[in-house]
Formats: C-alpha cells, sequence, structure tokens
C-alpha cells in the first residue's frame, strides 16, 4: 500500500575502509609493479598481447585481496520523493438515508465523490477513502462507490480516525477529510481526539443542521429481570419538535396487544416528557415490549416513534434467610433493602447472646421452609442451635444451595468453619487490625454482572471508587484457586502503600459445580447507603449491587465440563457483549491452553470467534451488537485431540434505530472537529476547494543502506575466476 507512494529520486554510492588510504595506494603500485615484473619477459616467450593480458589478471587478483584486507564497505544513499497521505472518511451509517427536504443525505455524499476535486488530487497525493459506521472498512476504493450500502447501526467517528491514522502511521500522513453528517452515538467524543490528532481534518457537513419535525421515544428504562406476576414500571421519556401543546397517546405494546396507556402533552422542544407505565408478566421467559408514539401528521420520519425491549420474566419470588449474629447497621440497612425489593420473600433469624434469637417466629416454622438463598451477615457468632445446624447442613452441603457470606464486625471463624469447603477463600485466619479502605473493581470483576453496574468501564469504576470507604482486615483471607476476586482495595485511595501486596480482596465468587458462594470480606457497607444522600447522591449502586449479587447467586447452573455465558441476558442497541467460558476435566480441574470457539446465530447471519485464555481455565471474548432480537450461541472447547464438550445459550437485544435518535445534522460538532484539529469546514458547494487547504509539499525520504564487501563469497568467486584464467592460460603457453 506504501509502495506507489514512493519515487525514486536518484541514488549515490560511496566507499569506506578500514586504514589510510595512502598505505593501500603504496600497497597497489607495489603489486602491479610486481606484476609488471613478472610477465616484462616470460619463459617460454609469449607475444605482447598475452602478456599484457596476464599482467591484467595478476594485478587485479592482488589489488582485490589488498582491498579486502582494509574492510571495504559499500555505502548505498536511496533518495526517495513521497507523497503526502491523504485518508478520506466516508460515513456508511444508516443516518445517511435521512432526506432533508427532497434530497437524501446518501445521494449528497455520491456526488461529492463524483466530484472533480479527488481526481485532480490523484497525481500529487495519495488517496485512501474509508467508509465507517461502527467499524472501518479499509478495502473500499473509488472505483466501487457502488459498494457504499448506507446501511450500518451505529456511528463511531472517533474509531474510524483512530483506526485509519494507525493504518497510515508509516507512511506520510498529512491530511484526514470527514464527510459526515456528524451524527455519532456510539465511542470517544470526537472532539476530544480532534485536539490530539496530529494533522488537520478537514470536516465535510451531509444534511440539514435545522431541527426537524419529529416526535421521538428517546428512553425506556425498565427492570432487565422480573418475576411473574408482579407489577413492573417502565420509565418512557418523550422529545418532539413542531408538535408544542398537541396531546398524544403513548402505548405500552406486548406483540398487538396494548397492556398500558397515557395521554400526554407535547411541551417545548427543549423538555422531555416523561411516562410511567405498568405491565405484569405472566409467563417466564424472555418476554418482548414495545413503547410506541402514532405518526404524527407532517413528521420527519416515524423510524424512532417506537422502541422495544425485552426482559427475562421469572417463575416465582426468591425466598431468602438472612441469618445475623447480631443487631447492626449493616443488618438493618441490608433487610431494609431486601424488604423493599418486591421480588423477594425475606426471612430473618439474629442470635442472642447466651443462645435463641430475636425473631417471634419460631425456628420450628423457619425450618419448614425451602430457601433459595442463605446469607450468613456475621453469623454466626454464637453457638447454633443444633436443629438449625442440621437444616443448614442439608441446604448447603447436601442440597448445594448457595450462600452469600458478609464478614461483618463480629464473626466467629471457628464456628464457621463446617462450612469452609463451600466458601470461596480459605479459613487459614491470621490476627490483623480492621482499616478504612476504598474498593476498585478487578478485571474479572469488571467481566462479572456483580461489579459491572454501567455500561462504561471507567465510570463504572468512578463509582465504586467515589462510594465511601468500608472497613476490613488488610492480613486476612486467602482466595482459593478457582474463585473470581471481583473487588478489591485500592491501595492509594485508601491511604495505604500503593503496593500489590495491599491490593486485598473484598469480594470474591467462586462456583464449585452447581453451586455458588459469594464473600464480601468487609463490615459498615451500610456507608454506601446511608452516606451517599450526605454527599448529594443516592442509594442506587448500594441496592443494585445487592439485587445483582442475590440473582447471580440464585441463578443454578447445570454442572458441566464446558460452561459458555453472556454478562447480562439483556442487552441495548449498540452494547458491548462480553461472552465468558469455563473448561474443566473431567475431575473438574481448569484446563489451560485449549481452543475455544463460538458462534453466535441471529436469523440467518452467523458470526464466529475465539476466546483468549484469561487464567484458571477461563477464556474470554466480546463483540457488539446492533441489530434487535434473539441471538443463539454455541461454544466449543478442544485441546489437540481431546475434546472437552459444548454449550449454547442465548440473549436478547432491545430493537430500536440507534440512527434516528438525532436527525439533524450536527454541524456544530463538524466545525469544532475542523477547528481543533487545524482544518476546515466545507459545505457540499464548495468541496472542491478542498485543494486549496492541503500541503502541495512531496518528502524526500532517505534510505541508506551499508554493504560488508569483504566478507561476500561473490568477491572470493571472483578472485578464484582471475586466477583460474590466469593459470589457464599460462597451461596453455607452457610457462614456467
Amino acid at each position: 500500500m506504501m509502495i506507489a507512494n514512493l519515487i525514486l529520486a536518484w541514488l549515490n554510492f560511496s566507499v569506506s575502509l578500514e586504514g589510510p588510504v595512502w598505505l593501500l595506494l603504496a600497497a597497489v603500485l607495489l603489486s602491479t609493479l610486481f606484476s609488471y615484473f613478472i610477465y616484462k619477459q616470460t619463459t617460454p616467450p609469449a607475444n605482447r598481447f598475452v602478456r599484457s593480458f596476464l599482467f591484467v589478471l595478476r594485478s587485479l587478483a592482488l589489488i582485490l585481496v589488498l582491498i579486502m584486507l582494509f574492510h571495504p564497505i559499500l555505502h548505498i544513499r536511496h533518495t526517495l520523493r513521497q507523497k503526502p497521505d491523504i485518508a478520506v472518511f466516508i460515513d456508511d451509517s444508516r443516518s445517511m438515508q435521512i432526506r432533508d427536504g427532497n434530497v437524501q443525505r446518501s445521494d449528497v455524499v455520491n456526488k461529492i465523490l463524483a466530484e472533480p476535486v479527488w481526481q485532480n488530487l490523484q497525481g500529487q497525493y495519495s488517496l485512501h477513502f474509508f467508509p465507517f459506521s461502527n467499524n472501518l472498512d479499509t478495502t473500499f476504493t473509488l472505483d466501487r462507490a457502488d459498494r457504499l450500502n448506507y446501511n450500518g447501526d451505529g456511528t463511531d467517528i472517533a474509531l474510524a480516525l483512530e483506526k485509519g491514522k494507525s493504518r497510515l502511521l508509516k507512511g506520510f500522513y498529512t491530511t484526514a477529510v470527514l464527510i459526515s453528517d456528524g451524527i455519532y452515538n456510539m465511542g470517544e467524543n470526537p472532539e476530544f481526539l480532534a485536539q490530539r490528532y496530529g494533522v488537520p481534518v478537514h470536516t465535510v457537513g451531509v444534511g440539514d443542521p435545522a431541527a426537524k419535525k419529529d416526535v421521538m421515544v428517546s428512553q425506556v428504562i425498565t427492570n432487565d429481570v422480573v418475576y411473574a406476576k408482579n407489577r413492573v414500571p417502565v420509565d418512557v421519556t418523550i422529545s418532539q419538535n413542531g408538535f408544542v401543546g398537541k396531546k398524544v397517546q403513548v402505548f405500552l405494546k406486548q406483540g398487538k396487544k396494548v397492556v398500558d396507556r397515557q395521554i400526554v402533552k407535547l411541551t417545548a422542544a427543549d423538555q422531555n416528557i416523561h411516562v410511567r407505565f405498568y405491565y405484569e408478566a405472566e409467563k417466564p421467559g424472555f418476554q418482548k415490549f414495545q413503547v410506541q408514539v402514532p405518526v404524527q401528521q407532517g413528521e420527519f420520519t416515524e423510524k424512532n416513534n417506537k422502541r422495544n425491549f425485552v426482559v427475562k420474566v421469572l417463575e416465582s419470588k426468591m425466598k431468602i434467610l438472612l441469618l445475623a449474629g447480631e443487631p447492626s447497621f449493616d443488618y438493618k440497612f441490608m433487610k431494609r433493602a431486601l424488604l423493599a425489593d418486591e421480588n423477594v420473600d425475606l426471612i430473618t433469624y439474629v442470635q442472642k447472646k447466651g443462645g435463641g434469637s430475636y425473631e417471634k417466629e419460631k425456628l420450628s416454622a423457619l425450618l419448614q421452609h425451602d430457601f433459595h438463598l442463605f446469607i450468613f451477615l456475621s453469623f454466626p457468632k454464637w453457638p447454633v442451635p443444633p436443629p438449625l445446624t442440621n437444616f443448614l447442613h442439608e441446604k448447603l452441603m447436601v442440597q448445594k444451595k448457595p450462600l452469600f457470606y458478609i464478614q461483618g464486625g463480629n464473626s466467629n471463624l471457628s464456628l464457621l468453619r463446617p462450612y469452609a469447603k463451600i466458601l470461596p477463600f480459605s479459613m487459614k485466619i491470621r490476627s490483623g487490625n480492621p482499616r478504612e479502605v476504598v474498593v476498585d473493581p478487578t478485571l474479572p470483576g469488571e467481566e462479572s454482572p456483580i461489579v459491572m453496574l454501567s455500561d462504561d468501564r471507567l465510570q463504572n469504576r468512578k463509582n465504586w471508587n467515589d462510594l465511601p470507604p468500608i472497613f476490613t482486615f488488610i492480613t486476612n483471607y486467602q482466595p482459593f484457586a478457582d474463585s473470581d476476586v471481583l473487588l478489591q482495595i485500592q491501595p492509594a485511595l485508601s491511604k495505604l502503600p500503593v503496593s500489590d501486596r495491599y491490593k486485598k480482596p473484598i469480594l470474591i465468587s467462586r462456583q464449585l459445580d452447581e453451586q455458588k458462594s459469594l464473600a464480601f470480606l468487609g463490615q459498615g457497607f451500610w456507608r454506601w447507603d446511608f452516606m451517599m444522600w450526605g454527599v448529594g447522591k443516592d442509594n442506587n449502586l448500594y441496592l443494585t449491587f445487592l439485587k445483582r449479587a442475590v440473582r447471580w447467586l440464585i441463578t443454578r447452573e447445570i454442572s458441566r465440563q464446558v460452561r459458555f455465558s453472556t454478562d447480562k441476558l439483556v442487552y441495548r442497541s449498540g452494547n458491548q457483549v462480553y461472552v465468558q467460558a469455563q473448561v474443566y476435566t473431567e475431575d473438574y480441574r481448569p484446563v489451560e491452553e485449549a481452543e475455544v470457539k463460538l458462534q453466535v446465530i441471529h436469523g440467518k447471519e452467523k458470526q464466529e470467534f475465539s476466546l483468549e485464555a484469561i487464567g484458571n481455565g477461563k477464556y474470554l471474548t466480546q463483540f457488539r451488537v446492533f441489530q434487535g432480537g434473539d441471538y443463539h450461541f454455541r461454544g466449543e472447547a478442544k485441546r489437540g485431540d481431546t475434546f472437552f464438550g459444548a454449550d449454547s445459550g442465548k440473549f436478547s437485544v432491545g430493537e430500536y434505530e440507534i440512527e434516528f435518535q438525532q436527525t439533524r445534522m450536527n454541524e456544530r460538532l463538524l466545525r469544532k472537529i475542523a477547528r481543533l484539529s487545524g482544518g476546515k469546514y466545507f459545505t457540499p458547494d464548495n468541496i472542491n476547494d478542498l485543494q486549496n487547504e492541503l500541503p502541495d509539499k512531496i518528502r524526500e525520504k532517505v534510505q541508506i543502506s551499508e554493504i560488508n564487501l569483504w566478507n561476500k563469497w561473490l568477491i572470493l568467486c571472483l578472485f578464484l575466476l582471475l586466477l583460474s584464467i590466469e593459470w589457464f592460460i599460462r597451461r596453455r603457453k607452457g610457462m614456467l
């Protein structure tokens, strides 16, 4: 790709020697005199031509040997003229299908590409055309402009600019041209990239910057996982332009059935209208719903008038037994959070010193329940009654129910030993003092639905770091090899030495066969609720964390050698999907260096991925999803001729037109990208003026190469050839 950009201007040759040149010249002179003396007279006598020819052969052979003794090096200087590289980025997303008046934006782009400016630039510049939407196409050429289909889901301008730059970095990259409507809905804000891009970005605006007459469902917020027969809220945001004061109906539908409806009055264009719907899912499984606003007369587009979402409906409420060693703030806040969740049926048991509990319900009645999850909060602190001990042993050790252990302030770890086999950490406890610490997600934590509470990884980390500090024992607890540390101490924010030895675990998960366990090795996490209100925030992260932890624990996995799972069950268009695989031998030892493949199927489309090892028998891959609907996946693992097994599953993507959430050209962004990068903003009408803004210089690129002549076999061959010819002639003439 770069070769066509280089033109050879001239070559220079020079030779360097080790040692003084005068010494070489003296030696050459002596060797020449010696050759002359040898062939001044010969026996038998030869004619003058033969003697002269033999003299030349002998002289050349001796001179060649003398030169090689001085280690000659041949220097070759290539001077190349390099044409400037210009990258032309072409927006190939679905927003190019928008019509501004009677003109479709894709037609405007095609007209721009047909302008003579590109042909005029071909001789002096090396042009590279890159269509882009959610990714960059590097195979496009201008003579195949019919390959542009303007059907990409999502627009990532920053990614396109970065990938184009990295592709041309080894050349003479001087200028970028961005042809777009400026509507980006994925990736980094291109304004930030423009400041550090390093070359001017000239932007060409496509579309009308005026606001369109439109009504749009701009946001839908609801639970991804719900329980059957429960009343579930759906919060919807409606935005509009050009319909101020008009009353419209907004529908919540499941298939053709209207589940709920609201009449709303459209307010000013800069004000969003918020509507709350309710639905009650009847059957377990994936359920699809749609929020819809009827198309209004004169509306610009109907593609953003509806928005689909998918929820997973579970069969019944979660029955949880919360066992606490003593009353505490952690117990009070956790109990309140769990009781507020209408999907949870909570029963509590708080120990008393000397035996018994604070609960009114008799222990015999408690033992009649079949719980989905057991939570130990500073439990056990006191000896446990035998009936309860037997009950917990049956449920946890035999039936393999999940366990959520929370250290709290006063756990009696010796009483916890009967459950050591199912905990995710070693019971070899050393003494230590509690320290106030701030938590930080680990890499496995960022792939876990328990800790990854935001789609943005940087924001998710910031959310955890901003939580009030909790208390933990720095020197205690060693995770098992088959456990995952999801949260750890952040030493710098915890006023500890910045060292890996202080990155002690706070949240550890473990999945042993079919049983799951989770351990929170801290106390005082009630602060994540109460103290957040004091800084003008809320307890949303605390509540979400508890809900995610409970759901992960209760979701039971079938015991098998190969397991594939996604980080979520339901995604939005444009989201990143993380798929993790776990591979085990028949005796459930982790398998390293396996070949793990994944196939994702959506309708008639199939994609294949290879998963990368992340340690301890775990493998990971990631990809983006754009089209709404159900996705099915199947994965398998093998190593050499050994096949470990296969697994399958599915996830869903809510359907909505990401490319039609903004319909007017973002002229402000395009102008700012040009200004910040040192470029200029153009319209389709003055695109031919682009050549006046481009650099007209051709860079001269000098390449110097060195060749050691003294150790080349060709030189030896030449020396032997000269001596061989001399010897052959002397033989034929019968010379002594």
